[in-house]
């Protein structure tokens, strides 16, 4: 596994989900997903510290230039000293979930703020 694409997809962060994943560039094998309610560079490191610790570390990752990614950044930088930076190609993956997946639960959550039965910035719901 030379190359790892990261991301997040923060289509549900309106109803406090943020999805955080990781596949693999050549097999297009998903390493990673995870649900979080937040998008903080821990949060997004976690899984991916996980991944390297059960797989072993890429020889490089993909991702946008986002500050979340500052943990990730640094380990491959301890790791592999020629790490380079470049743009998304999990976009593809996050589509394909949005179109079998996703589009469930945003029509759901949509249905419950229209009837009040969620408040998306209720933080005692």
């Amino acid at each position: 596994m030379a190359l790892w694409h990261i991301d997040s997809y923060d289509k549900l962060a309106m109803y406090g989900l943020r999805a955080h994943g990781c596949i693999d560039g050549a097999s297009h094998y998903v390493l990673y997903g995870k649900v979080a309610s937040d998008n903080t560079q821990e949060t997004v490191f976690e899984p991916f510290r996980r991944a390297v610790e059960k797989l072993g570390a890429p020889l490089r990752v993909q991702s946008d230039f986002a500050s979340k990614h500052a943990l990730i950044r640094q380990l491959m930088e301890e790791i592999r000293a020629d790490t380079r930076k470049l743009f998304l190609r999990i976009e593809h993956w996050w589509r394909h979930l949005l179109e079998k997946v996703i589009w469930y639960y945003k029509n759901a959550f949509r249905v419950m703020v229209s009837e009040g039965l969620f408040i998306p910035d209720d933080p005692f719901q």
